[in-house]
């Protein structure tokens, strides 16, 4: 396990600097780090992992997935109800 730093992981997950502490801070899928201090250190082998575990789906989600995908941001039910 190689041991780098905030610059060196910028080039490896092709960010600037300020995306990638953005990025560590994320509460659903956060960069993996570690902080000693002011520094911020990555591991190479997690942050390849990490860049890894954010491919798309091949498979085309089902109407159930697509339809709870898109009403779980409603506040309200509409009042027509919903056309699917």
């Amino acid at each position: 396990r190689r041991l780098v730093y905030a610059k060196e992981a910028c080039q490896i997950i092709g960010k600037s600097l300020s995306t990638l502490y953005r990025a560590v801070k994320v509460p659903n899928d956060p960069i993996p780090s570690y902080k000693r201090g002011k520094l911020l250190y990555f591991y190479e082998d997690e942050l390849y992992a990490w860049i890894e575990g954010g491919r798309k789906h091949s498979v085309a989600p089902s109407l159930a997935e697509t339809a709870a995908a898109m009403t779980a941001g409603m506040k309200r039910r509409p009042r027509g109800g919903y056309n699917f």
